[in-house]
Formats: structure tokens, C-alpha cells, sequence
């Protein structure tokens, strides 16, 4: 609850967010429609890379999904986001956040568990094995979606702020170190937003742009 969600010490905390900008476990389900084709993970991996740059360090997950049995998305996905959050910076618009809780113990960097174990570096390598991208886009285009029909002025450009996954055992409060630029613990990924509006309209069989 104490630690900031961010590389400054004054960003943001969990117990900062206010009861009228956050709604826990957003159950969602929407449907897969196959009116032009079959929807497979090897599509998800081209929306990555035709919106990722080749610097991008999540590009190569698209390589990843496609060494996966190109599995065929068909009827309804369905789940909850555990935390979705409004944060509002002064001047600018409030972005919505989808936030998830990880309770993983990562491997060992050394010889006792270290709260550095929860570097960015490990953090990025269990999001791609574990295929918490996956998860991550998925929430992503939930949460897309919701905000279309229930935010007034909608502008992906501007209120859709991407995700974080809190690895809570990373997680020790103010203490807690930022290595390379990222909190220990705190792993946030801000994807271009055209490329949650694309996978959104690829899943419901439009054509992307």
C-alpha cells in the first residue's frame, strides 16, 4: 500500500487512490466474432508488431506467441481485472489504469530471496514466459471497450493509460528500490493506443487499421 507506483518516491501509492476512482474485480465477457476469419494468437503477435518499435523490449513476446500451437480464439472471453484505477494528473485528462496482483515468488538472483529479484529484468522475463502480455492486452481491450460505452468523450489518445502488474513480494513500502528507471515490484506497461483499438476491432472481426 506504501510503495510508489512509480521510479519517483512521490508517485503515486495504492493508498493514495481515492474510493470514487477505483473499481475492484470489472468482470468482463465479450464475444469473438469470426464474420472474417478465424482469430489466432499469430494475429495478436502481427497487431505487436506492426504497433511496437523494433527497440521495444515486449516486441519479441510476438515471437513467442508464435512458437505456441496457433491456437483459434472462438466464442466468448471472459474474466476480472482485479484493480481498475483512474489516475489524473494536474492539467490532464484521468487515464485508466488495469491493475493485476501477482503473489509469484521469482527465482533467486543470489543466494537469499531479495526484494531485487523484483528487478525489471525479472519482472519482463515471467511476463513473457508466463504470458502475462497475453493477459495484459486481453484486460486492455476490456477495459477499451467499457470505457467506449461508459466514458463521455471517450479518446483512447488520451484516457487509456495501459497496465500494471503489482508483484506484491516485491513490494516493501517506501524502501522499496528503483533499478533501471522502474520500482522493484511495480512492472507498467503503457502500449501504443492504437494497438488496444486495433486487437479490439481484430477480435470483433473488424478490420484493423
Amino acid at each position: 500500500m506504501e510503495t510508489p507506483l512509480g521510479p519517483r518516491d512521490d508517485d503515486l501509492r495504492l493508498r493514495d487512490l481515492s474510493n470514487n476512482d477505483v473499481l475492484d474485480e470489472m468482470r468482463f465477457e465479450f464475444p469473438v466474432r469470426t464474420a472474417h476469419g478465424v482469430m489466432t494468437l499469430g494475429d495478436v503477435a502481427a497487431v505487436l508488431r506492426n504497433h511496437l518499435p523494433h527497440d521495444d523490449p515486449l516486441r519479441s513476446y510476438a515471437n513467442r506467441l508464435d512458437e505456441l500451437p496457433n491456437a483459434r480464439f472462438r466464442g466468448y472471453l471472459t474474466g476480472a481485472i482485479d484493480l481498475t484505477v483512474a489516475i489524473s494528473r494536474e492539467g490532464e485528462a484521468k487515464r485508466y489504469v488495469a491493475i493485476d496482483y501477482k503473489t509469484n515468488t521469482l527465482p533467486m538472483r543470489g543466494d537469499e530471496q531479495a526484494v531485487t529479484d523484483y528487478a525489471i529484468g525479472p519482472m519482463r522475463r515471467v511476463m513473457h514466459e508466463s504470458h502475462y502480455l497475453l493477459q495484459s492486452l486481453i484486460y486492455q481491450v476490456a477495459l477499451h471497450r467499457y470505457l467506449q460505452m461508459r466514458l463521455p468523450g471517450y479518446d483512447p489518445e488520451l484516457h487509456l493509460g495501459g497496465s500494471m502488474y503489482l508483484f506484491v513480494r516485491g513490494m516493501i513500502g517506501p524502501e522499496t528500490p528503483a533499478i533501471d528507471g522502474e520500482r522493484c515490484g511495480v512492472f507498467r506497461w503503457n502500449p501504443p493506443p492504437q494497438m488496444i483499438v486495433d486487437l479490439s476491432r481484430r477480435l470483433a472481426s473488424e478490420e484493423t487499421a
